[in-house]
């Protein structure tokens, strides 16, 4: 079963699920072996069909920072279901698009929330709003059909 799977009780963070060697993008601050979009990941989930990947890259873009509002706000309330259910669909929504940092960010999130600390949650809100924004940039800047085309490319000449 995969992370995603809620009957899967057993998920890792992003971060333990990576394989250091396979990640793409910039290291983060700090060391971290996160990327802030792994194009593999992406492209495995959508058997590399780049019109796919550009319908879910627009609807990720419209619809998770609104989410991660609803999220601050859920924790500002007090709301904890609400948090953890919002946090993990942020997890899940930027690791299929292969958003490492925001998807580990989010999984801490949820993990919080879960354990009902939401102090712990609130304070990674800064962290989630700084990923999210380097994550959108590198969607932006992500043109799909040049990446599908080179990795098709790849394939053949193997």
């Amino acid at each position: 079963m995969k992370c995603y799977d809620r009957r899967n009780t057993e998920c890792k963070s992003p971060a333990d699920e990576s394989a250091a060697g396979a990640l793409e993008g910039a290291a983060g601050e700090e060391g971290s072996e996160l990327a802030v979009l792994k194009i593999a990941q992406a492209l495995d989930g959508t058997g590399g069909n780049a019109k796919i990947l550009k319908r879910i890259t627009n609807v990720f873009l419209e619809s998770v920072p609104p989410e991660v509002d609803d999220l601050e706000e859920a924790i500002a309330a007090g709301r904890r279901e609400e948090a953890h259910r919002l946090s993990h669909s942020i997890r899940g929504a930027a690791a299929a698009l292969g958003g490492m940092r925001v998807s580990d960010v989010a999984y801490k999130m949820e993990q919080a929330a879960q354990e009902k600390d939401l102090k712990s949650a609130g304070r990674l809100m800064h962290e989630m709003r700084a990923e999210l924004a380097r994550f959108k940039e590198a969607l932006e800047a992500t043109d799909w059909d040049t990446v599908a085309h080179r990795r098709l490319g790849s394939k053949r000449s193997v």
